[in-house]
């Protein structure tokens, strides 16, 4: 019984297979302390071109984080999904396409950070990767499966009991309104509304990603706190995943810096107290599930107005 999915399980073989969990323990450690200087490093690059100060604020904002250094206590994966989604998102530039599927694949031990990061392998051309990823995924699953004798059907009775234990009690997510709806449709009626869904997120998504990749004043950091936003706000997460919001901070305060008026800087100022301020100070607040919900949904929605407004203007560093 676990919250993982049976992927997942295999990619533990490497963590624990010769020292056990100290070995475990110690590569945890060491790949997050590389995922955090990693992003601080992208951090520094988003903003320096303010000043010195900028890219200091770029480099730190990262790092405050509320949640960093409890997943490196207790031996999360949150930092190391988003060092190799980052990572990945910088190969997808170079169109390294075999390491960008690699890189996808090891970050969806954690699928509710992974999963909307894949945005830009839904390209047509960038399918194949997307594939690749996840034939792998199916792979392991497999492997996972016959190893221990379970039957896929067991496997999912037992998942889903204990996904129902998580989804309710962290954040709001739309996971958690749709899992009671889901189970009482009938399984044809289920899986049509799946396909639809599916194909619909597709075509938007190729969309969105061709403008942003292809306008004159495109921005991948904007794309990159689109998907963000999408997984924070679709699946439970707990503190220690706040990390994976990094790309819409720094996007916010990129446009603060870009254009340092008052509701940008009120948007900055809101983004960075949702993943900066302890959970303690943040439940002090009415309703603070909710208002949190509200808040990132206004930032993706800002996020996706400046991906539909870059085909009409060129920013001065894209210049």
């Amino acid at each position: 019984t676990t919250v993982y999915l049976p992927w997942a399980l295999p990619m533990f073989g490497g963590l624990f297979i010769l020292g056990g969990i100290w070995q475990g323990k110690l590569l945890i450690l060491i790949a997050s302390i590389m995922g955090l200087a990693w992003i601080a490093t992208i951090g520094w690059h988003c903003l320096r071109p303010w000043g010195r100060e900028a890219g200091w604020l770029g480099a730190l904002a990262p790092l405050a984080i509320m949640g960093n250094s409890l997943a490196i206590s207790i031996g999360q994966f949150s930092i190391i999904c988003m060092g190799l989604l980052s990572l990945q998102w910088v190969l997808l530039r170079r169109e390294r396409q075999l390491s960008v599927a690699l890189c996808w694949t090891i970050a969806m031990i954690k699928p509710q950070i992974a999963l909307f990061y894949a945005l830009p392998l839904l390209r047509i051309p960038r399918l194949p990767v997307l594939a690749l990823g996840s034939g792998v995924l199916l792979g392991l699953s497999a492997l996972a499966l016959v190893h221990t004798g379970t039957s896929p059907t067991a496997l999912a009775a037992s998942w889903f009991g204990t996904l129902r234990f998580f989804i309710y009690d962290y954040n709001n997510n739309i996971l958690a309104g749709l899992l009671p709806l889901l189970s009482y449709m009938p399984l044809p009626l289920l899986l049509i509304s799946i396909t639809a869904v599916s194909l619909i997120i597709i075509s938007l998504a190729n969309r969105l990603v061709r403008r942003a990749e292809e306008s004159p004043g495109s921005d991948l950091l904007d794309l990159a706190g689109v998907c963000a936003i999408l997984g924070y706000v679709s699946f439970y997460h707990i503190v220690y995943d706040k990390i994976m919001l990094y790309p819409a901070l720094l996007a916010c305060l990129r446009i603060s810096l870009r254009k340092p008026h008052f509701w940008n800087i009120l948007l900055s100022a809101l983004m960075a107290a949702t993943v900066w301020l302890p959970e303690r100070v943040l439940k002090a607040f009415p309703d603070s599930r909710s208002l949190l919900v509200v808040i990132w949904s206004i930032v993706g929605l800002v996020l996706v107005r400046q991906i539909a407004r870059s085909g009409r203007m060129i920013l001065p560093e894209a210049a």
